[in-house]
């Protein structure tokens, strides 16, 4: 009778633990938006006041281009292939590795986030604004 609950648990745990196709690429979409500000903060804090201006008219055309893309895509999903197991170990595999590099990305945002704060202007502020805005295009475009 130990032996049965043992299971019964050990099963219920699984299922808790299962990780679904949805929060993967809800997890990816977040490391990908992550990355995406980390780099935006350090394009515009390696950027002297002469190339903001000219930096944030290139920016605004990529943004326009982006959203002619977006609104031009049909957004279809990709399938996968393989057994529900295989796809569960995989899912689990690529959440546990998104988890620990989301945690990387975190805290070195954060250093450039409070780096950018000491060097902050309204033209570096308009700047990182307009990437943030085609950034989260681009990853609607590339995840859905």
């Amino acid at each position: 009778m130990g032996n049965d609950k043992k299971k019964g648990g050990g099963k219920q745990q699984h299922n808790h633990n299962a990780v679904s196709a949805e929060s993967l690429k809800n997890m990816e979409r977040q490391v990908a938006l992550l990355m995406k500000e980390k780099l935006r903060l350090q394009m515009v804090l390696q950027l002297n006041e002469e190339e903001l201006q000219p930096k944030l008219t290139e920016i605004k055309e990529e943004s326009e281009v982006l959203v002619s893309k977006l609104n031009a895509s049909d957004n279809t999903t990709k399938g996968t292939t393989g057994g529900p197991a295989a796809q569960q170990k995989q899912i689990t595999s690529r959440m546990a590795e998104l988890t620990q590099k989301q945690t990387k990305l975190t805290m070195e945002r954060n250093r450039l986030a409070l780096q950018f704060k000491t060097q902050v202007t309204p033209l570096r502020e308009e700047l990182l604004a307009l990437l943030k805005q085609r950034d989260e295009v681009q990853v609607k475009i590339d995840i859905g």
